[in-house]
């Protein structure tokens, strides 16, 4: 049998079940316990890379149903996230393939949170994020997820891209990063002139 999961994180839960021994529409007790784990980040994953809030359930399911079926694809010291955000990065993509972008939702500005002290609120916060993340390539957003919003390491970051050069993931981290600064900059000058 092989394991799933980097060695720190090895556990017998990680351990697929031999397919044969239980019947096709029974979860294996393992893929059970990748989904408890990691569904929240496949959610955020597959809605960041596009998937509109009312498809991400579909597209999560989408994401394990093809994690089951490459269950012979599991191998020693690979991290679950990384193998993941894989699948869910090509499952977000063919979502987009299929539907029209909608328009984002939008709030009313009476129903938009005050922040104390004239600050930028959470919710400008997460649309300038929002917009941020947009306006990036799908490799520069890639990596810029997984490292400011999800904490990976660069090394499971190569991972996940599926074996990008480490190098490589730093100097697009470097470049996303320095663009999110010069986006921020941007949003506090108009703030500044309108403020």
């Amino acid at each position: 049998m092989q394991r799933i999961g980097p060695a720190r994180t090895m556990s017998k839960e990680f351990v697929p079940s031999d397919p044969a021994a239980s019947p096709p529409t029974a979860i294996p007790e393992p893929l059970s316990a990748i989904f408890r784990e990691h569904y929240a980040f496949v959610w955020r994953t597959v809605h960041r890379f596009g998937v509109t809030p009312a498809q991400a359930d579909d597209a999560v399911q989408d994401v394990f149903v093809i994690l089951y079926r490459r269950r012979s694809d599991w191998t020693i010291g690979h991290s679950p996230r990384a193998l993941l955000f894989g699948i869910a990065r090509r499952v977000a993509k063919a979502y987009r393939k299929k539907a029209t972008r909608p328009s984002p939702e939008t709030v009313p500005d009476a129903e938009l949170p005050e922040a104390p002290g004239g600050g930028v609120s959470r919710w400008e916060a997460a649309q300038l994020v929002r917009d941020f993340l947009e306006q990036l390539d799908e490799i520069h957003r890639a990596v810029f997820i997984l490292a400011e919003l999800e904490g990976m390491a660069a090394p499971e970051i190569a991972e996940a891209l599926g074996g990008v050069n480490l190098n490589t993931v730093y100097t697009r981290l470097r470049a996303a990063r320095t663009q999110f600064a010069r986006a921020v900059k941007r949003h506090q000058a108009r703030e500044a002139r309108t403020g």
